[in-house]
């Protein structure tokens, strides 16, 4: 056999045993209260910001993340008065949670992990 050959042979078992999807894990982000409505802002696919606007609660959103990569969930008070708790949640691990921020207008929920 040609070394070109071993080369490419080698390199065909090399790629038919990587699987993207085990370098990384399904999120599942998670806003509860009695707020009226939030702004939230999250860690999107490939450590991008994603955002949804004046959304009303419950609102959740599951997204495929990079595994090793700091997370970050946050939702801002965009009616006038309630409370919000905010919390990330992925396979294998227990659930991250804020405490409940209740308020005005403006006050944000946090809260961040590792994956």
């Amino acid at each position: 056999m040609s070394r070109l050959a071993v080369i490419a042979a080698a390199a065909l078992v090399s790629s038919a045993c990587w699987n993207p999807l085990a370098a990384s894990d399904d999120i599942t982000y998670t806003v509860t209260g009695t707020a009226a409505t939030v702004a939230v802002t999250y860690t999107g696919p490939t450590n991008s910001i994603g955002t949804s606007g004046d959304v009303g609660l419950p609102w959740s959103k599951t997204v495929r993340i990079t595994k090793g990569s700091t997370i970050h969930l946050d939702a801002r008070i965009v009616s006038e008065s309630g409370c919000v708790v905010v919390e990330i949640a992925m396979k294998g691990s227990s659930p991250r949670r804020s405490p409940e921020i209740c308020g005005t207008k403006g006050q944000v929920a946090s809260v961040s992990s590792s994956n």
